[in-house]
């Protein structure tokens, strides 16, 4: 656009100039230039005309980590050639570069492959296809839209943590029973040598591999209860930058705990303190695990109240065989405080510490430690995350812990 205005702006002034002094080549570089613009107008339109763009997208919903890809077509309807335009997706998916020049002959036909591999979670917009002409001068610039835009929603990642475990609720004169249950449960008291009719199901590969014999998880028999993961999505605690802090951390680890459980047949609910509050029920089933992953898709650390105020507006959900999994990069003696109401009421909790001090922002570091201690004595398992972690096995629950050890000639042993 700037172009075609100096090309105007020169061609008026020529043309002024030509006739208040009625010198001929001032009025030959006016013809010129305006024979310029005409030329460079019909040949961007042309170019234009007779294209059809057509894109095959092969995706649906995707997440961090997989790739996704798009099969471009363009073809030449008309009998004349095509020579240099544009194709381009417009698109604001991280990484995902589809423009391309090409030219095309009489009748002439192009299709490229382009794919890209999801690196941010989050919803985007990829399309529509907008192709773009020129003339060879650049003073005209056309563009024609094919196709519509579509939604793409890229879920977090999802991690294997097979060592971690739920603390266990239990009611009024129960005991955990160490005997073969025809189902699993999320509570898994040990690993043993595998035995003829054991389910292949629970075979334990980590250790098989280990020590080259099969091994097989043992599991407690208790009652049905449900999984609560609670999210601090306060804005003020949070530390790092893009996928190296503390938001996407707590994110990627509670879509891989939902993953896991939900895997299990335990009902899973979520908690997110963001700006606006989300709560996700908890339910069984793909489908549900579908709905909490578009949840933590979305959801920013935009939010203004504290994670302990966000339990205890909440509470009224959580049920009394409730198992609770807290992430925060901020535990305080006040989230002390609410989760010892709730253990009064016989919900056990997990508290998953996200250690901003790794993620370079500073803090009192003493009063983290207290707190961290603090909700060690309340029996609450603390795990701690530091940036670069490797989340499977810094989330090593106690129960497996304390109950295998490998030896130092390979062999596991119990060690209760």
């Amino acid at each position: 656009m700037a172009r075609l205005i100096l090309v105007v702006v020169i061609l008026l002034v020529s043309l002024a100039y030509a006739i208040g002094s009625g010198f001929t080549l001032l009025y030959r570089f006016s013809y010129l230039l305006a024979l310029l613009l005409v030329f460079g107008f019909i040949w961007s339109h042309y170019i234009l005309r007779g294209i059809n763009v057509v894109v095959e997208r092969r995706f649906r919903n995707s997440t961090v980590g997989e790739q996704i890809e798009e099969r471009i077509s363009v073809n030449n309807l008309w009998l004349f050639p095509k020579p240099w335009f544009e194709v381009e997706d417009k698109t604001d998916l991280p990484g995902f570069q589809t423009g391309r020049v090409i030219s095309l002959g009489a009748k002439g036909y192009r299709t490229w492959l382009s794919r890209v591999q999801c690196t941010r979670r989050g919803e985007f917009t990829v399309g529509p296809l907008v192709a773009t002409a020129s003339d060879p001068f650049r003073i005209f610039r056309l563009s024609k839209t094919f196709g519509k835009a579509q939604r793409l929603l890229v879920y977090p990642a999802v991690v294997d943590l097979p060592y971690f475990y739920l603390p266990r609720t239990k009611r009024a004169g129960e005991a955990p029973t160490r005997r073969s249950i025809p189902h699993n449960t999320p509570s898994a008291s040990s690993v043993r040598e595998y035995s003829p009719g054991d389910n292949l199901s629970r075979i334990h590969w980590s250790s098989t591999a280990h020590t080259g014999r099969l091994m097989t998880k043992e599991f407690d028999l208790e009652p049905a209860s449900d999984m609560w993961i609670v999210v601090d999505m306060e804005q003020s605690v949070q530390a790092g930058e893009g996928v190296e802090s503390t938001e996407e951390y707590a994110v990627t680890i509670a879509a891989s705990l939902a993953n896991k459980f939900l895997s299990q047949d335990v009902p899973v609910g979520i908690l997110l303190s963001a700006k606006e509050a989300l709560i996700v029920r908890s339910e069984r089933g793909q489908q549900h695990l579908d709905h909490i992953m578009e949840s933590l898709a979305v959801v920013k650390a935009d939010g203004k109240l504290g994670l302990p105020e966000s339990v205890e507006s909440n509470v009224g959900r959580f049920g009394t065989a409730s198992s609770l999994v807290i992430l925060t990069p901020n535990p305080t003696e006040k989230l002390g405080s609410v989760l010892s109401q709730l253990s009064s009421r016989g919900i056990k909790s997990s508290v998953i510490i996200l250690d901003v001090f790794s993620f370079a922002k500073k803090l009192d570091k003493d009063a983290v430690d207290t707190s961290s201690k603090w909700l060690s004595a309340l029996g609450s398992p603390v795990y701690t995350i530091k940036q670069g972690d490797i989340f499977g096995k810094t989330l090593e629950s106690a129960v497996y812990q304390a109950r295998v050890e490998v030896t130092r000639d390979g062999k596991l042993q119990h060690t209760r």
